[in-house]
């Protein structure tokens, strides 16, 4: 993936997240994209606060407002010593735990809230002062004394406790998660009915205005510290993050870690530990009779090592993939894992699961990062039954072996049409707002279940577009886009048409080499069409490799709809493939896993500095390879997590 289309995918996440918690990635697929795009762009504007968010093109209620002390910023993350700010190891600091809700700063004159705004970019954010009064409206009036009152800026995360989210839940059944429904509340009209569930944490002082002698003699004289400003919040407010003053080491960092984790994680959402120096950073300007102080802390968040449980299995369950592969999902009895209950764990491949005796009974030792469903690390105890008898779940149809696939062996499987229309779609005409399941359904209501790209693309748009006249929900109008979007006068990059035919082996990389050799392009596209003898495809062996020939010349059926859509494609330059390297345990042989990664444009090969990913079952160890991908700054991620985002 080019830099510009991964800061493309990272900046149309970072937009839902903040807006109202419908981002497609996960936090730990996010985390994977900004480390992915630090190496081949670091100056990126994207890694600013924010990863690329606009508050002017967010949808929540309110005015955009310019934040008064400065920018509201984001923390740095560091798993291990190593990663560590040089500035607070080996010295007493604040631990607290790392909130994941809503961040807010709320703006007080005199003692009493007169604004709150989210943080946005950083420096702009949306005012949404009437939602935070409610949730406030138990606050005292904040003030050091009788006489002196508080006038000043204080960061804050609104948030929703898990007890209170299962009371949301019970009257909305859809909803995925605390912070997401956290998101959407906020986003909406101002609702007392849903506001009632959502609370504001507290956590810092951003910046104070003060006007009277004690506090400004010591502002003056750096004697304000964190652990004393978090007292003063503990005066003010009902919610203050918890946190306690702890030794920051080498030897007991992650017991630490662990106990604080143990001690604070299951009442609120959390995703890691915060780590501040005590002493704060004051910028001062006294110009005037009230003295402006902008407070500046030297912090980090702690990110926890991948938690792991022993699991029992209930059974194995198939799908079909975009290639006919029959792809596992492992169903687990429902297991409390790094703080979620988790019901399903990845099944790798075929081979994998009957080669490990996965099945029900099965003991599985499970190992979840972030919110990314769970690899299996290990079989602890064999299923005593496996159910080789497995059938296409689309057709019904017997499967054969491909590898260490199973694949649906049937040409005509309404599964596999549908799903090469799906890929034709969303490749060519993405559309935010219509999912694959909503296109399934519509394209099966306007033109059948036989539907095909061919059925689509040889018939008129006409009716589509007299069916959907304006009177039909926004879907449906998004919809009526895309079939205009496919038979208009768009254009597309030809590397996309390539990869929307769904040919195996063209995945993005691969269809980008082939895109870059557009005689050949043209000489498959005369073959296709019967202009040109299949002999002549006998040369293109050796400039897009001997596999991906194979394949494409096994599947020119497909590459023949190519045709209704190569006047309007351009040519790119090609791109190179990206390194990466490997250590650990795999699912299958490390001799095919290399075939598969060389098929989706990735180079196999020793780790180095220009390495773009290291692929280890252990992110975590103190393996060689590891600790160089540690020095170098080298995406580590498991097998199963780069499969789903990267193959």
């Amino acid at each position: 993936m080019g830099f510009k289309a991964l800061e493309d995918k990272i900046r149309e996440n970072a937009q839902k997240y903040y807006t109202d918690g419908s981002q497609d990635m996960t936090d730990a697929e996010f985390d994977a994209a900004v480390e992915e795009l630090r190496k081949v762009n670091p100056d990126s504007e994207v890694l600013k606060t924010g990863w690329g968010y606009d508050p002017s093109a967010d949808s929540t209620k309110g005015q955009k407002v310019q934040h008064k002390y400065g920018e509201v910023g984001s923390l740095d993350k560091f798993h291990n010593w190593k990663e560590a700010d040089k500035n607070i190891i080996n010295k007493p600091v604040v631990a607290s735990l790392k909130l994941d809700g809503i961040s807010i700063v709320l703006y007080y004159q005199s003692g009493y809230l007169v604004s709150a705004v989210t943080r946005g970019d950083g420096k702009v954010g949306i005012d949404v002062t009437d939602k935070v009064r409610y949730i406030l409206s138990n606050t005292t009036h904040m003030s050091y004394n009788v006489d002196e009152s508080f006038s000043g800026a204080i960061r804050g995360e609104a948030l929703m406790s898990f007890d209170d989210f299962g009371l949301y839940k019970t009257l909305h059944p859809e909803a995925k998660n605390p912070r997401n429904s956290t998101a959407g509340i906020m986003n909406k009209e101002y609702d007392e009915n849903e506001l009632k569930f959502v609370r504001i944490f507290v956590y810092k002082i951003v910046g104070e205005d003060i006007s009277f002698a004690d506090r400004f003699d010591a502002v003056k004289q750096s004697s304000i510290n964190y652990d004393s400003t978090l007292k003063l919040l503990q005066q003010w407010f009902q919610d203050v993050v918890p946190y306690q003053i702890v030794r920051f080491n080498q030897e007991t960092l992650l017991h630490q870690m662990q106990a604080l984790k143990d001690k604070w994680y299951g009442v609120v959402p959390a995703d890691g530990i915060v780590i501040a120096d005590e002493t704060i950073d004051v910028s001062v300007d006294d110009t005037s009779d009230v003295m402006k102080a902008t407070y500046s802390y030297k912090s980090q968040a702690f990110k926890f090592p991948a938690e792991e449980k022993v699991a029992t299995v209930e059974d194995v369950e198939w799908s079909l993939s975009k290639s006919r592969y029959l792809i596992p999902r492992v169903r687990i009895e429902p297991t409390e894992l790094s703080g979620t209950t988790v019901t399903y764990s990845a099944g790798f491949n075929a081979e994998y699961i009957f080669k490990n005796k996965i099945g029900p009974g099965a003991k599985v030792k499970i190992m979840k990062s972030g919110e990314i469903i769970p690899d299996i690390q290990e079989i602890v105890e064999p299923s005593l039954i496996i159910n080789k008898n497995v059938k296409c779940p689309a057709c019904g149809s017997d499967p054969i072996w491909d590898g260490v696939h199973l694949k649906c062996s049937n040409d005509a499987c309404p599964g596999a049409a549908m799903n090469d229309l799906l890929v034709w779609v969303t490749k060519l005409c993405p559309k935010d707002g219509v999912g694959e399941t909503l296109l399934e359904k519509f394209f099966i209501e306007y033109y059948g279940n036989d539907v095909t790209v061919d059925k689509v693309m040889q018939s008129s748009p006409d009716g589509i577009y007299a069916a959907l006249d304006g009177s039909q929900g926004i879907q449906k109008k998004l919809f009526a886009e895309i079939i205009h979007d496919i038979f208009n006068n768009c254009s597309f990059k030809l590397s996309d048409a390539i990869e929307a035919l769904n040919i195996p082996r063209f995945g993005q990389k691969t269809a980008a080499k082939l895109a870059s050799h557009p005689e050949i392009v043209q000489t498959a596209l005369d073959v296709a069409n019967g202009i040109r003898p299949e002999y002549d495809l006998i040369t293109i062996f050796g400039d897009i490799g001997d596999a991906n020939a194979t394949s494409l010349i096994e599947h020119l059926g497909k590459f023949k709809r190519l045709n209704y859509v190569v006047d309007r494609c351009v040519n790119e330059k090609p791109e190179c493939m990206v390194k990466v390297a490997i250590t650990g345990k795999l699912s299958c042989k490390r001799s095919m896993f290399e075939e598969e990664l060389k098929a989706h444009g990735f180079m196999p090969g020793s780790i180095s500095k220009d390495t773009a990913f290291l692929i280890t079952d252990d992110p975590n160890s103190n393996s060689e390879k590891n600790k160089k991908a540690d020095k170098y700054g080298i995406t580590k991620i498991t097998e199963s997590e780069f499969r789903r985002c990267y193959m």
